[in-house]
């Protein structure tokens, strides 16, 4: 009888969010509005090198420095409840690049190997705009898909470890990446449900966009606001 009880309870709760939180209007209206969201890049194309390790050799690790979950803003117009537009922000997440080699000490000289480590940090800032079509499948649920142009800024923080300390080098002296900007694809697919919050509508969207070094793809969910 309890677990019935809570099944019960379960099961209005959902039914209150469902009716007393979504709107009866389409998900998307004519009129301006603005978005908000996280996005999480789940997938990275590694990064080309372009690095003579020379006749000693050495290694090339790559890893995700910090969170992958990254901020999403845009802002845009809908013609209709069909077509729209979007300017867009997306940040990709830092990408660290350890290049190490080891140098046999000078001939005669007595000691330990010389380790030499380059390191560059690789980021992306995108901007860009993209065309918006929704399909209105019941007056409470959408699907849509977005496609455009991006600007990727790239930009590298190159340093070096040698003898237990760090030096900044600048991106010019030996880069690891060549620091570069890039005029690519974006797309996305999604969903959107509207709820009782100032015209407002929840999205969880699926999208990539081509960078100088490679796709990224990832989810987002967010909040679009129209006005």
């Amino acid at each position: 009888m309890k677990n019935s009880k809570c099944v019960l309870t379960f099961a209005t709760l959902v039914t209150i969010l469902v009716f007393g939180f979504t709107t009866t209007v389409n998900a998307t209206e004519k009129g301006p509005f603005m978005i908000a969201g996280v996005s999480y890049w789940n997938e990275l194309d590694e990064i080309e090198i372009e690095f003579d390790l020379g006749f000693f050799g050495g290694t090339i690790e790559q890893e995700v420095d910090g969170s992958r979950a990254q901020l999403t803003v845009g802002v845009g117009y809908n013609f209709d409840d069909k077509f729209g537009v979007e300017g867009f922000y997306v940040s990709i997440p830092e990408r660290l690049i350890n290049v190490s080699q080891e140098f046999p000490p000078p001939i005669g000289v007595p000691g330990e190997a010389l380790s030499v480590v380059w390191h560059t940090t690789v980021a992306h800032e995108v901007f860009g705009i993209a065309a918006v079509y929704d399909i209105n499948v019941t007056e409470r649920f959408s699907l849509f898909g977005k496609a455009g142009l991006a600007i990727a800024r790239q930009t590298n923080d190159q340093s070096v470890t040698f003898g237990g300390r760090t030096t900044p080098v600048a991106p010019t002296v030996r880069p690891i990446v060549d620091e570069e900007d890039s005029y690519d694809l974006f797309g996305a697919i999604g969903a959107r449900i509207p709820i009782r919050m100032g015209d407002a509508s929840v999205t969880a969207t699926y999208q990539f966009v081509e960078t100088s070094v490679g796709r990224a793809t990832g989810l987002q969910l967010g909040v679009q606001w129209n006005f």
